[in-house]
């Protein structure tokens, strides 16, 4: 996959199904979201998780550009995600939400 269609398919599906594209999404429309994230680290992994987590946003994605990785936090319980996961560069990790793959290869250029 290149980076372009990594890029396009973190940001393409992370709605439920049947939603209408006409009407600003609320928190019971959304199954997944990816931040990308270099200035916002310490937010995005800290009191953006834990409102997305007391949102219980199914899955939560953060694109770690200093750590080279994509951090996936999934099953929020009582505004905490019961499963965190870190995926380093050139891991494949499984994109539940629309059941396919992605090499974090293709985000994150070589070293």
């Amino acid at each position: 996959m290149c980076r372009s269609s990594a890029r396009n398919l973190l940001s393409r599906k992370g709605l439920r199904p049947g939603y209408d594209l006409r009407e600003l999404p609320t928190e019971k429309d959304v199954l997944w979201v990816a931040e990308v994230s270099v200035s916002s680290r310490n937010f995005d992994l800290g009191s953006k998780k834990a409102a997305y987590a007391e949102s219980e946003i199914p899955f939560y994605w953060v694109v770690d550009a200093i750590k080279r990785g994509i951090w996936v936090f999934a099953a929020p319980e009582q505004g905490l995600y019961k499963h965190e996961e870190f995926f380093p560069a050139g891991a494949v990790l499984e994109i539940p939400v629309i059941g396919e793959a992605l090499d974090t290869g293709a985000i994150f250029p070589p070293a």
